[in-house]
Protein backbone atom coordinates (compact mmCIF):
# COMPACT_ATOMS: atom_id res chain seq x y z
CA UNK A 1 0.00 0.00 0.00
CA UNK A 2 1.26 3.43 -0.83
CA UNK A 3 2.28 5.94 1.68
CA UNK A 4 0.16 9.17 0.51
CA UNK A 5 -1.15 12.82 1.88
CA UNK A 6 -4.24 13.86 1.02
CA UNK A 7 -5.19 17.20 0.63
CA UNK A 8 -7.95 19.49 -0.92
CA UNK A 9 -8.24 21.81 -3.87
CA UNK A 10 -10.55 24.94 -3.86
CA UNK A 11 -13.58 22.66 -5.60
CA UNK A 12 -12.98 20.29 -2.62
CA UNK A 13 -11.85 17.15 -4.60
CA UNK A 14 -9.02 15.40 -2.52
CA UNK A 15 -5.33 15.55 -4.34
CA UNK A 16 -3.17 12.69 -3.44
CA UNK A 17 0.58 13.63 -3.31
CA UNK A 18 2.67 10.30 -2.92
CA UNK A 19 5.29 10.60 0.23
CA UNK A 20 8.55 9.16 -0.84
CA UNK A 21 11.69 8.68 0.74
CA UNK A 22 15.41 7.32 0.15
CA UNK A 23 16.29 4.16 2.30
CA UNK A 24 18.91 1.63 2.67
CA UNK A 25 17.07 -1.40 1.53
CA UNK A 26 18.68 -5.03 2.60
CA UNK A 27 17.05 -7.52 -0.25
CA UNK A 28 18.83 -11.01 1.76
CA UNK A 29 21.89 -12.24 3.31
CA UNK A 30 25.60 -11.31 2.23
CA UNK A 31 27.76 -8.83 2.03
CA UNK A 32 27.24 -5.81 2.62
CA UNK A 33 28.14 -4.08 -0.74
CA UNK A 34 26.06 -7.18 -2.14
CA UNK A 35 22.35 -6.77 -0.22
CA UNK A 36 22.45 -2.94 0.77
CA UNK A 37 20.82 -0.81 -1.77
CA UNK A 38 19.98 3.10 -1.64
CA UNK A 39 16.30 3.18 -3.14
CA UNK A 40 13.73 5.43 -2.94
CA UNK A 41 10.77 3.91 -1.14
CA UNK A 42 6.87 4.77 0.27
CA UNK A 43 7.03 6.62 3.19
CA UNK A 44 5.71 3.98 6.01
CA UNK A 45 2.65 4.92 7.81
CA UNK A 46 2.33 5.60 11.73
CA UNK A 47 -0.05 4.08 13.35
CA UNK A 48 -1.01 4.82 17.16
CA UNK A 49 1.57 2.55 18.81
CA UNK A 50 4.31 3.58 16.44
CA UNK A 51 6.99 6.68 16.59
CA UNK A 52 8.06 8.53 14.30
CA UNK A 53 12.30 9.66 14.25
CA UNK A 54 13.83 12.04 12.01
CA UNK A 55 17.19 11.06 11.54
CA UNK A 56 19.83 13.95 10.80
CA UNK A 57 22.35 11.94 8.59
CA UNK A 58 25.41 14.06 9.44
CA UNK A 59 26.01 13.76 12.78
CA UNK A 60 24.75 10.68 13.65
CA UNK A 61 28.65 9.43 13.58
CA UNK A 62 30.67 12.20 15.22
CA UNK A 63 30.31 10.74 18.92
CA UNK A 64 34.22 10.60 19.47
CA UNK A 65 35.21 12.00 16.29
CA UNK A 66 35.52 15.80 16.77
CA UNK A 67 39.00 17.10 17.24
CA UNK A 68 37.35 20.33 17.67
CA UNK A 69 34.51 23.14 17.49
CA UNK A 70 34.62 26.00 15.97
CA UNK A 71 32.32 28.86 16.71
CA UNK A 72 31.91 31.04 12.78
CA UNK A 73 30.93 34.25 11.40
CA UNK A 74 27.30 34.61 9.95
CA UNK A 75 28.97 37.24 8.18
CA UNK A 76 32.40 36.05 6.37
CA UNK A 77 32.84 32.79 7.36
CA UNK A 78 35.45 33.29 9.84
CA UNK A 79 36.27 31.52 12.95
CA UNK A 80 35.65 33.70 15.69
CA UNK A 81 36.10 31.49 18.50
CA UNK A 82 36.92 27.60 18.90
CA UNK A 83 36.31 25.10 21.81
CA UNK A 84 38.88 22.14 22.28
CA UNK A 85 39.25 20.92 25.59
CA UNK A 86 38.18 17.46 24.60
CA UNK A 87 36.12 17.00 27.80
CA UNK A 88 33.86 20.15 26.92
CA UNK A 89 33.75 19.25 23.50
CA UNK A 90 33.14 16.02 24.14
CA UNK A 91 30.20 16.96 26.41
CA UNK A 92 28.86 19.60 23.92
CA UNK A 93 29.15 16.56 20.92
CA UNK A 94 27.12 14.39 23.02
CA UNK A 95 24.38 17.60 23.84
CA UNK A 96 24.04 17.60 19.88
CA UNK A 97 23.33 13.41 19.59
CA UNK A 98 20.96 13.77 22.34
CA UNK A 99 18.78 16.59 21.46
CA UNK A 100 15.50 16.45 20.40
CA UNK A 101 14.28 17.79 16.80
CA UNK A 102 11.13 19.66 16.57
CA UNK A 103 9.44 20.68 13.50
CA UNK A 104 7.84 23.77 14.83
CA UNK A 105 8.47 27.47 13.68
CA UNK A 106 10.97 28.36 16.03
CA UNK A 107 12.49 32.21 16.88
CA UNK A 108 15.31 32.54 14.39
CA UNK A 109 16.07 36.08 15.29
CA UNK A 110 19.04 37.29 16.90
CA UNK A 111 22.66 36.37 16.68
CA UNK A 112 23.50 33.24 14.46
CA UNK A 113 26.66 31.71 14.26
CA UNK A 114 27.66 28.82 12.32
CA UNK A 115 29.43 25.60 14.26
CA UNK A 116 31.83 24.11 12.91
CA UNK A 117 32.54 20.23 14.05
CA UNK A 118 36.31 19.52 12.84
CA UNK A 119 36.54 16.11 12.83
CA UNK A 120 39.87 14.33 13.73
CA UNK A 121 39.94 12.98 9.64
CA UNK A 122 40.28 16.57 8.68
CA UNK A 123 36.56 17.04 7.41
CA UNK A 124 34.18 19.32 9.27
CA UNK A 125 30.23 19.72 8.84
CA UNK A 126 28.81 23.21 9.90
CA UNK A 127 25.66 24.31 10.77
CA UNK A 128 23.56 27.53 11.90
CA UNK A 129 23.16 27.94 15.83
CA UNK A 130 20.96 30.69 16.67
CA UNK A 131 21.96 31.29 19.91
CA UNK A 132 18.69 32.93 21.70
CA UNK A 133 16.31 29.95 20.58
CA UNK A 134 19.40 27.35 20.85
CA UNK A 135 18.76 25.57 17.35
CA UNK A 136 21.16 24.28 15.66
CA UNK A 137 20.12 23.82 12.25
CA UNK A 138 16.54 22.78 11.22
CA UNK A 139 15.13 22.00 14.42
CA UNK A 140 17.60 19.99 16.64
CA UNK A 141 17.09 21.96 19.52
CA UNK A 142 20.31 22.19 22.05
CA UNK A 143 19.95 23.11 25.71
CA UNK A 144 21.02 26.11 27.46
CA UNK A 145 24.34 24.82 28.22
CA UNK A 146 25.86 24.73 24.19
CA UNK A 147 25.04 28.53 23.84
CA UNK A 148 26.32 29.26 27.06
CA UNK A 149 29.63 27.40 26.16
CA UNK A 150 29.44 29.59 23.14
CA UNK A 151 28.80 32.52 24.88
CA UNK A 152 32.22 31.35 26.97
CA UNK A 153 34.36 30.71 23.92
CA UNK A 154 33.57 33.85 22.39
CA UNK A 155 34.59 35.98 25.12
CA UNK A 156 38.19 34.14 25.17
CA UNK A 157 38.51 34.77 21.79
CA UNK A 158 38.01 38.96 22.58
CA UNK A 159 39.51 39.13 26.11
CA UNK A 160 43.48 39.24 25.69
CA UNK A 161 45.43 36.54 27.76
CA UNK A 162 46.85 38.08 31.59
CA UNK A 163 50.15 37.97 29.99
CA UNK A 164 49.16 40.56 27.43
CA UNK A 165 47.16 42.78 29.41
CA UNK A 166 50.34 42.81 32.14
CA UNK A 167 52.17 43.81 28.97
CA UNK A 168 50.40 46.61 27.91
CA UNK A 169 49.87 47.85 32.04
CA UNK A 170 53.78 48.07 31.89
CA UNK A 171 53.86 50.12 28.63
CA UNK A 172 51.50 52.28 30.09
CA UNK A 173 53.68 52.77 32.95
CA UNK A 174 56.78 53.37 31.16
CA UNK A 175 57.84 50.13 32.03
CA UNK A 176 58.48 48.64 28.35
Amino acid sequence: MSAAHASTTDRHEPVVHEIRMKAIVQDGYGAPERVLKLEEVDRPSVGDEDVLIRVRGDLLDVGGKVAYIGINSEVNGRELARIDDPAEVATLVEFVLEAPVVDDDLDRTGRRYFIALHLIDGTETTHAFWLHSGELWRGIILPPEFADAVVRALWRGIIPPPEFADAVVRALEGGG
